[in-house]
């Protein structure tokens, strides 16, 4: 690899070009199908691999069978002088995989993509951030922050080196582009955030609608400086008009503010995009993504969002089939419409295959297997964490499934890290609402009312709930219920079994699931809310109703 600094592995160099690990005067061979399993495995310290991810990503070109992997494994414990039965290197975890548990300084192998500058249209400078981050994501050695922890710095308002602490990230990419015409030149440095020195610099040009030809061209030269996998640049998007491509720039710029009052905006600029080039599978990608939204934050009922979601992922996967963003779609329809828990598993998993670095497609991972009551689960949240450390969303969806294992004091600790990178972050406010209810903590009235400072029928109900919160929450409950507009069931059966009347809550949530409007069986499954409804034996009868364990 070009990085100039040594592979350490439990106080062992290991030099992959050798096949030799070395410790002072002593030397040890490994097999070249070994030696690349230690490297492999030393890239994802702390993660539990299976066999069948070893296989796919070490020896992608050989036949490999289960028995192989654990010869390899033997071999490299005996290099290393590692007891399996006591570990210090590589520890088996029964029916799940092997994980490095030895220090290794191969990790410091992440890179951060900062918001590329510019005085051009914000929707295309952020568009070729986007392009960069997701192409660079792809290399299965390198570890790619996720875009919202990278955004935070788009005003630079520190120096480099800084922001790398921040992200503990060891190379920063900073870059810049400029729009002349219909063409667009960007410049790139790479920098070394432990010397503070530029490692690669290099000019691009090229017309506009070769955006992303630029963005692949550039993964390539980062991953080759890096010594890092070639970069699996799984789509090949279709080359589109530069009107179709500026309506669709704007529609990802338009999503990600993340504001369902901008997701109309959104929803107008992917369909202006799929007009005028109806192939378009990322546009089509895009509008999936603004329906299941809709339908998984309780805006629209879930039978409203279902045939528009589910047509436009299947033209997204018709256009883009090894699309990593369009794969984590199918997985989150599978799992909250269809409720095909393999189906969903086999999709995320595929867009993390695709794109080893795609925070959120383990977030959705994580909360598919703790719905499912899946060990695995946290593994995929933690992952998801690492992707996208500043994300408030991954560290609230960790507490969230700690949660429904009532791991409560756990939970409460992933909660702390979300209000410090977003102290009124509306999900994390409910779930430590959820929690003080449950414990019956005196705080939970007042955590309740900050839930509902938007509402002011609500509020006024919850301000005169001193002498009996229970009773505010029902009548509360009864308020939303009786509402012209659109409330989804969850809101209200959350507030009548926190209330105290857990049946009431059931024979909602089982209208719900008759008509079509039940999106968030996870919260059905884990939210502290629901507890008293879990129990109830009729419970049973809808998790059958649903496939739930």
């Amino acid at each position: 690899m070009n990085d100039t600094r040594a592979l350490l592995v439990a106080g062992w160099h290991v030099d992959p070009e050798r096949n030799m690990l070395t410790k002072g005067a002593d030397e040890r061979r490994l097999e070249p199908r070994v030696m690349d399993l230690l490297v492999y495995l030393a890239r994802h310290p702390g993660e539990v691999i299976d066999n069948d991810r070893l296989i796919r990503n070490v020896w992608p070109h050989q036949f490999v069978s289960d028995t192989a992997v654990q010869t390899a494994v033997s071999h490299l414990r005996r290099a290393f002088g590692d007891n399996p039965r006591h570990a210090t290197v590589i520890e088996t975890v029964p029916k799940r995989g092997y994980r490095l548990i030895a220090s290794t300084n191969a990790a410091s192998l992440v890179v951060a993509v900062l918001p590329f500058r510019g005085t051009a249209d914000p929707a295309l400078v952020d568009g070729l951030t986007d392009a960069v981050i997701g192409d660079l994501g792809a290399s299965d050695t390198l570890r790619v922050l996720s875009r919202h922890s990278a955004m935070l710095f788009r005003e630079r308002r520190v120096p480099l080196p800084e922001i790398a602490d921040q992200l503990n990230a060891s190379y920063v990419l900073d870059g810049s582009l400029q729009v002349d015409g219909d063409r667009v030149g960007v410049s790139i440095q790479l920098v070394d955030a432990s010397q503070d020195t530029v490692v690669l610099a290099k000019s691009y040009s090229a017309k506009f609608t070769q955006l992303w030809s630029v963005a692949a061209n550039i993964t390539r030269d980062i991953a080759a400086q890096l010594g890092a996998s070639p970069t699996k640049v799984a789509v090949t998007h279709t080359q589109v008009s530069e009107e179709a491509l500026d309506a669709y720039l704007h529609g990802r710029f338009y999503w990600y503010q993340l504001n369902p009052e901008l997701f109309s905006k959104a929803l107008e600029r992917f369909e202006a995009a799929i007009a005028v080039a109806p192939e378009f599978g990322a546009a089509h990608a895009g509008i999936a993504d603004v329906w299941g939204a809709l339908g998984y934050w309780g805006t629209m009922p879930t039978h409203a969002v279902r045939a528009p979601l589910l047509e436009a992922l299947q033209r997204a996967l018709s256009a883009e089939p090894d699309s990593a963003e369009a794969n984590m779609i199918a997985g989150a329809a599978h799992f909250y419409l269809d409720h095909s828990w393999q189906a969903a598993r086999d999709a995320l998993d595929y867009a993390t295959q695709l794109n080893p670095n795609l925070g959120h497609a383990h977030l959705q991972r994580g909360l598919l297997g703790a719905t499912l009551g899946e060990p695995t689960a946290l593994d995929a949240m933690d992952r998801a964490v690492r992707a996208d450390p500043l994300n408030p969303t991954c560290h609230y969806a960790r507490a969230f499934c700690l949660a429904g294992t009532e791991n409560l004091n756990a939970a409460r600790a992933s909660l702390d890290r979300t209000f410090e990178l977003a102290p009124a972050f509306p999900p994390g406010l409910e779930l430590q609402s959820d929690i003080a209810w449950i414990t019956e903590s005196p705080q939970a009235l007042a955590l309740e009312r900050a839930l509902w400072t938007q509402d002011a029928a609500i509020r006024a109900l919850l301000d005169d709930a001193d002498a009996n919160p229970p009773k505010a929450l029902l009548h509360a409950a009864d308020e939303l219920k009786n509402r012209s507009s659109y409330v989804s069931p969850r809101r209200i059966a959350r507030l009548l079994s926190l209330g105290g009347d857990p049946d009431r809550a059931l024979e909602v949530l089982h209208a719900a699931f008759l008509s079509d409007d039940l999106f968030q069986i996870d919260f059905l499954q884990l939210e502290p809310a629901f507890e008293r409804v879990r129990i109830l034996p009729a419970y049973r009868q809808l998790a059958d109703a649903m496939g739930l364990p």
